[in-house]
């Protein structure tokens, strides 16, 4: 009777494992696949396929209605063709729970499918592939099953039915006629009958069902909350045994007597001894901790069992002395925790007291934003303890109102970030003063996140007072540079017309007297002009704005030009000028001539001035090209009165030179090695000085050029760096072509000077005049001339004006060509001259030869 309850509950698990198998098979396929794809770097497995595999099983294992795939991203792919209504979400089903919480198979409880005909169980099994959780599950059928449970007989009128934990009856023959809507049927005699089961020791035991009494079997169905019954009344037994022979009574009886005599011929030699055994093991002393042992010295069927408990003995001897030991581990254990406490305790006591002492607040928030520690220095910069302030949003409630810092700033930058922080943001005190802080966080490993703060209020306002003053600094330097540049246009304005008037009386007859009055008067002047050139540019320097431009330049050309420049100064002394330059120099480098030119001039200036007899050298040797760069030294040596160990710092200064004597003697104003020296700091460079008092001077500096392609022009810049030789005297045109020239100056001295030139000099030339820049414009429309000279600093329209309006006037067909006149040579002004669209810059004072250059240049175009 009991068989057919195992048979049957065998075959349940059977099944169970076989679907189960079915599922974790499909599983292990879509993993292998996905694996497979990984090591050949392909993309192997996507949605089509992993449906392409349930389709394949589903095909060929009928039994199951439906087999699906399900990730954490909650994307399903069935099989069965079946689509989700709106809102499924398998990831709240309990079989996707369990399978991935088991990591193993989950079988559901019976439930309907979607059709109402027919009853359904989900096995489902875990998968992880690329990355993901999964789940591939399966529905299937267990009407057949239970119909095959409900017709298994253990007796005549026993019967087999199926329950689960919940005492639904899931399968009984009494029911013919199976609903399949009474899936949780429940009736409570069964229910009596299934809690009885569960709490019995044994798989059999005497119940009465239905008014009849018998005997039930039960199972428990492996891998469900399921339990297989079996009822068998006792009328079956009487039954079978009415059926028996006649003399089976009689021969029972002999049975049963045979038995009796046998239990009481053994009494003697089993319970006997079993009583004397008892007896010697009550009789033991376990106070003296399991060292007893029995003594039993008849050998029999006893010994081995006396032999075995006197084994235990020994056993719980040893289990008796391992507690003791354990039990000296454990005290051992206990001190050394003890110790560890106290000095635990110690650490803790110094750590709180170097946090009271620190020199800054510190605040520490727990994970729910509760401030649990604050020291001393906290409560003196805020006003606040921790019982003022207990979590970080009274703290922004009564603390932190910057507006610049909002709660989320302000925890997403302190607070979330894991490693250390710095913001800087103002608080207002428990006693409303506002002062500005620096908060500093570090986050522990314990989620807790300390917060240093530090007042810095007298710091911001020392800052801001810094800023303040670089800001009048700025000021006041923008200013005196801006002071210097008016003065150097005032100055170099009046300067014209003494320069200027000067030459042109030297070109008249004149007593010799006469004419060294006159040459004392131009040198004066444009000694006067370098002058207020070297405050200029050291107004510059000091604000920063002087610029260098690179253009390709003949660095041979630009050596010799400085030397044919400096001549007649160094002849009219009577000095050997020497020039030495290394072969191997590159022809085109890319400098700024200009400032370049003015170095050489400022060093080769000074050495014929303070030069009395003997030689003036300059050397340029090339010391290293490579990576198309040419890195080449200039020395300038002279044979002069040298300068003093003591003095040849103090000469780079502004304004100084060796001792005054010197300046009484040579005159000068200090500043032309300032401003070189500053010209090759710019270059990358620095002048370094070797002398001797009374026996000469070396200056030297090194400079790395970009050698120049050799395809590009060379750019000429030219400046009043020097007196130039006058190269203007016979430059009369004889041309007989007429020029038209209108010349715009505001200054009456200057527009004469100009004007003069001109006529004196170009008998072809007609001058036009204007006084201002809308005379000019309205000249220029009258008479169409051929060339245009403006100052650019005139009133009504300047120079830059009138040039834009000049290219805008659509009666100017043709590109006239526009100078500018101006003391102003800032590099600023060049470029805006260039922008407005003038052809070309006249700097004052006004130089004939150069006017009557630019003039024939501009004409002939």
């Amino acid at each position: 009777m009991d068989l057919v309850t195992r048979n049957i509950n065998a075959d349940i698990s059977a099944w169970l494992s076989k679907n189960g198998l079915i599922i974790k098979n499909i599983a292990t396929f879509i993993k292998s696949t996905a694996d497979e794809a990984a090591v050949i770097q392909v993309s192997g497995l996507n949605d089509s396929r992993i449906l392409e595999i349930m389709k394949t099983f589903l095909h060929e294992n009928p039994f199951f209605t439906s087999i699906y795939y399900g990730d954490e991203n909650n994307k399903m792919i069935n099989a069965s063709g079946w689509d989700p209504y709106e809102g499924f979400d398998l990831r709240t089903r309990s079989w996707y729970k369990n399978a991935l919480k088991e990591d193993d198979l989950v079988y559901t409880n019976l439930f309907l499918n979607a059709s109402k005909d027919d009853i359904i169980i989900s096995i489902a099994y875990p998968v992880q592939f690329d990355g993901k959780n999964a789940v591939i599950s399966g529905d299937v059928s267990v009407k057949t099953l239970i119909s095959e449970i409900a017709g298994k007989q253990p007796s005549e009128s026993g019967f087999v039915f199926l329950m689960d934990e919940e005492s639904n009856i899931l399968a009984h023959p009494r029911y013919t006629d199976w609903d399949i809507l009474n899936i949780h049927y429940k009736d409570e005699r069964y229910s009596d009958l299934l809690e009885k089961a569960k709490k019995n020791q044994t798989e059999f035991f005497d119940f009465e069902l239905e008014g009849e009494k018998g005997f039930v079997v039960f199972k428990h169905v492996e891998g469900l909350n399921w339990y297989l019954l079996s009822f068998i009344p006792y009328s079956d037994l009487n039954a079978a045994t009415e059926n028996l022979p006649g003399n089976f009574a009689i021969i029972l009886i002999l049975i049963t007597f045979i038995i009796f005599i046998f239990f009481r011929i053994q009494k003697k030699n089993i319970v006997e001894p079993i009583n004397t055994l008892k007896e010697k093991i009550i009789g033991l002393d376990f106070k003296e901790n399991f060292q007893q042992r029995i003594d039993y010295p008849i050998r029999n069927e006893f010994s081995s069992l006396v032999d075995t408990i006197n084994g235990m003995l020994s056993e719980a001897r040893n289990t008796f002395l391992e507690k003791e030991s354990a039990e000296e581990e454990l005290k051992a254990m206990n001190e050394e925790l003890l110790s560890g406490n106290i000095e635990l305790e110690n650490e803790k006591e110094l750590l709180n007291g170097l946090v009271e002492n620190l020199p800054v607040g510190i605040m520490v928030l727990d994970s729910d934003l509760n401030i649990i520690i604050t020291n001393y220095e906290f409560t003196q910069l805020t006003g606040y303890d921790t019982e003022d302030i207990k979590s970080i949003n009274e703290w922004f409630e009564l603390a932190c109102t910057d507006p610049h810092y909002s709660r989320t700033v302000w925890y997403n930058s302190i607070y979330l970030k894991e490693e250390s922080s710095v913001i800087q943001s103002r608080i207002v005190t428990k006693e409303g003063e506002t002062r500005v802080v620096e908060f500093r966080s570090n986050r522990l490993k314990n989620g807790n996140v300390i917060i240093s703060l530090t007042d810095i209020t007298r710091k911001r306002e020392d800052e801001n007072k810094i800023l303040e003053s670089e800001k009048k600094a700025k000021k006041a330097n923008r200013a005196k540079s801006d002071f210097l540049a008016n003065m150097s246009h005032e100055l170099r304005t009046p300067l014209n017309g003494v320069i200027g008037f000067a030459e042109i009386i030297k070109d008249t007859e004149l007593t010799d007297e006469q004419r060294e009055y006159l040459d004392n008067v131009i040198t004066s002047g444009r000694n006067l002009l370098q002058i207020i050139s070297d405050i200029l540019d050291f107004s510059k320097i000091e604000a920063g704005r002087m610029e260098l431009d690179e253009v390709k330049t003949n660095i041979i050309k630009l050596i010799k030009d400085s030397m044919k420049i400096i001549e007649p100064k160094a002849d009219k002394k009577g000095l050997t000028l020497k020039t030495e330059i290394d072969r191997r120099l590159p022809t085109f480098v890319l400098t700024d001539p200009l400032r370049l030119k003015q170095v050489f001039l400022n060093l080769l200036s000074n050495a014929v001035k303070f030069t009395e007899q003997g030689e003036i050298k300059f050397k340029a040797t090339l010391k290293e090209s490579k990576d198309g760069m040419a890195f080449i030294t200039f020395d300038v040596l002279d044979t002069g009165i040298g300068i003093a160990e003591e003095m040849r710092l103090k000469i780079m200064d502004s304004f100084t030179q060796a001792d005054s004597s010197i300046t009484r003697k040579y005159g000068g104003t200090g500043l032309g090695l300032t401003i070189s020296n500053s010209i090759l700091t710019q270059m990358g460079s620095g002048i370094q000085l070797e002398s001797t008092v009374d026996e000469g001077s070396r200056f030297t500096f090194s400079v790395g050029f970009r050698i120049a392609n050799k395809s590009l022009p060379p750019v000429e810049k030219t400046e009043n760096l020097s007196l130039s030789p006058d190269n203007s005297k016979n430059a009369k045109k004889t041309d007989t072509k007429m020029i038209k020239i209108l010349l715009a100056e505001d200054d009456r001295l200057n527009l004469k000077l100009a004007k003069t030139v001109i006529s004196k000099n170009l008998s072809n030339a007609v001058v036009y005049t204007a006084d201002d820049g809308q005379e000019a414009l309205e000249v220029f429309r009258q008479k169409s001339p051929d060339v245009v000279i403006l100052d650019i600093h005139m009133p009504r329209y300047n120079g830059l004006e009138v040039t834009r309006k000049i290219r805008g006037d659509a009666l100017n067909d043709k590109r006239t060509p526009v100078i500018g006149l101006t003391a102003d040579v800032t590099g600023k002004m060049l470029e805006k001259a260039k922008e407005a669209g003038m052809d070309d810059i006249i700097t004052k004072p006004l130089k004939k030869h150069e006017l009557l250059e630019k003039i024939l240049t501009h004409s002939a175009l």
